[in-house]
């Protein structure tokens, strides 16, 4: 932060330094900081999609949804098959509880990065959490196929996910197996 008040100083209209101290907030949990600074640096680069995802993050993150909605259909306004702005508005589908249009949104991000193994693992939990299953099934199937490392990569859902899955179908040994190569990595 240091640094990049810095960088300020020098050049008040300096997009990084700026976009950066907002980003930084953010993962501070910082939030109503971090909005001013990303809708600072969204001035200075009004076609940035990810900026407004940011702010729609920050605005999630402090309980307004209806503002973190707006932000990210700014976001996808600004590049439609902007993936995260998508999964994003998929999961605050989600909070909201718009399950059909969570999952309609991920089928519709999912034609356009069909062999994406992070859409796919993404689309996965978002079915997984709507309560469709079989869908889930699928995604993490093709995610993992995608990526074998998807199956055992702490960072990801697919391996739990699927765990699970095949635990509630009754194949108990291959639901544990996954859960037990996922556990072993935490």
């Amino acid at each position: 932060l240091e640094a990049y008040h810095k960088a300020i100083d020098l050049n008040p209209n300096y997009f990084g330094a700026v976009g950066n101290i907002g980003t930084t907030y953010t993962s501070e949990g910082r939030f109503d900081e971090a909005l001013l600074w990303l809708k600072k640096a969204l001035v200075l680069a009004p076609g940035n999609p990810v900026l407004a995802t940011q702010i729609s993050y920050a605005y999630v993150h402090l309980g307004n949804f209806d503002e973190g909605e707006r932000w990210l259909m700014k976001a996808i306004e600004l590049q439609p098959d902007y993936s995260y702005a998508n999964i994003d508005l998929a999961n605050l589908y989600v909070l909201k509880n718009k399950d059909q249009q969570a999952n309609e949104l991920m089928k519709k991000v999912v034609i356009v990065h069909p062999e994406d193994p992070r859409i796919l693992d993404n689309a996965g939990a978002i079915a997984e959490a709507t309560g469709n299953f079989s869908l889930a099934k699928e995604y993490y199937e093709r995610s993992m196929k995608a990526n074998p490392s998807f199956a055992t990569d702490p960072g990801t859902s697919s391996g739990i996910g699927l765990g699970h899955i095949l635990l509630k179908e009754g194949k108990r040994n291959e639901g544990r197996k996954l859960l037990n190569q996922a556990r072993t990595l935490q």
